[in-house]
């Protein structure tokens, strides 16, 4: 027995916070039968639920005649969900799991981080300097440092950045993961440097940009300027409108081309990934999140206004300050790409993978709205 259904959390708190989501009545209803015919419910209804492609085993709480589900902050956190978010959900009644005890999960084991050069250690903790990053457009850099950036495990090897652009009833389990990396892979172009379109930004550790590698903010020989302001957007990605993509003025951190056929860009490290693009272009976040529209007067189809919506930092060098780098880049590559203004949405408590309100303030992005306790819209008008 299976049931989706869309429901809006919200946020109990107690002793600690605790966040559900409202089961409609008629799925409350089914779930019900079909635990009373399993044999005693005891006050709770066990069930499988999913979302954005995790699943997880818990048990639907009894409230006011009908159910809430409750939302795992290990599921709820890596997507960047809170109060008042609606999100699509799948649900299941398991009667293994009304019948015995839950049996104890051994601990997951991490894979190994893959070898990286020596001159940046992994699991150092000073903070990267500007001068030590070369943050380069999507295409001009190799799907396979792309890959080493999100893993292999976890949800950043699951979703593929893939949360805001996914079609109605799509999700990660629906998709699975080698499609999901298969659209990003179309949306950034990536090992493709003659192709103005692309989208997101790549970060390098320690690389040696090679020679005659664009100065920041210049435009391609032969760019033709009055098509900067090009808005069109469609599934695979943004189009500059010949705008050259390595051109890039991100506000102190270094912008060169790659080499295409060697090892990224002299040898540096893959070490972040920043998702920016049109904001029209991300299908869920102008059909299904709210955050930034609520209690704004925004025109959903305008092309002009880009979003960042995703930070990806490669495990062994997080909290080192390179999401912050990526959206004071991300700021000149909108602006190169003929964006009138720039948002993001950051997580208020924990950042996660949308990123913190520092990680946008220092970028200079100004706070615009709150919508809800725990989201903010900051922006940038050019």
């Amino acid at each position: 027995m299976d049931h989706t259904f869309v429901g809006e959390i919200i946020e109990w708190r107690g002793p600690a916070p605790y966040y559900f989501v409202t089961v409609p009545p008629e799925t409350g209803d089914a779930l019900r039968a079909a635990a009373a015919e399993s044999g005693p419910a005891w006050g709770a209804v066990p069930v499988r639920a999913s979302l954005l492609g995790v699943e997880w085993t818990t048990s639907l709480w009894s409230r006011d005649g009908g159910y809430l589900l409750p939302l795992k902050d290990a599921v709820r956190k890596p997507a960047g969900l809170g109060a008042g978010d609606t999100v699509e959900l799948h649900v299941s009644f398991d009667p293994r799991k009304h019948r015995q005890p839950r049996p104890r999960q051994a601990p997951r084991r991490v894979s190994p981080v893959s070898p990286v050069s020596p001159v940046s250690p992994v699991g150092a903790r000073e903070l990267v300097r500007p001068e030590q990053l070369t943050v380069v457009p999507a295409n001009q850099a190799t799907w396979s440092d792309l890959q080493a950036i999100f893993g292999e495990t976890g949800d950043t090897a699951r979703c593929w950045c893939q949360r805001f652009r996914m079609l109605p009833k799509e999700s990660w389990a629906s998709e699975g993961p080698e499609e999901l990396a298969a659209r990003l892979r179309d949306q950034t172009a990536c090992d493709n440097p003659n192709t103005p379109r692309t989208t997101g930004l790549i970060a390098y550790l320690n690389a040696t940009p090679p020679a005659g590698a664009t100065p920041a903010g210049a435009n391609r020989a032969g760019a033709n300027p009055d098509r900067m302001g090009s808005d069109r957007v469609d599934s695979g990605g943004a189009s500059f409108g010949g705008v050259d993509a390595g051109a890039v003025d991100p506000g102190g951190v270094g912008l060169g081309r790659v080499d295409p056929g060697g090892g990224g860009v002299g040898r540096g490290v893959a070490v972040g990934w920043c998702a920016v693009a049109p904001r029209a272009g991300y299908a869920r976040l102008v059909r299904d999140f709210r955050v930034p529209w609520l209690g704004r007067d925004e025109d959903k189809a305008d092309g002009s206004v880009w979003a960042v919506t995703c930070f990806v930092t490669r495990l062994g060098y997080r909290r080192r300050g390179i999401s912050r780098l990526l959206a004071a880049a991300a700021v000149g590559f909108a602006r190169e790409g003929g964006a009138r203004a720039i948002e993001g949405y950051p997580d208020l408590v924990d950042g996660g993978f949308v990123g913190s309100l520092a990680t946008f303030a220092d970028a200079g992005f100004a706070e615009v709205s709150r919508p809800g306790n725990r989201r903010a819209v900051m922006r940038i008008d050019f």
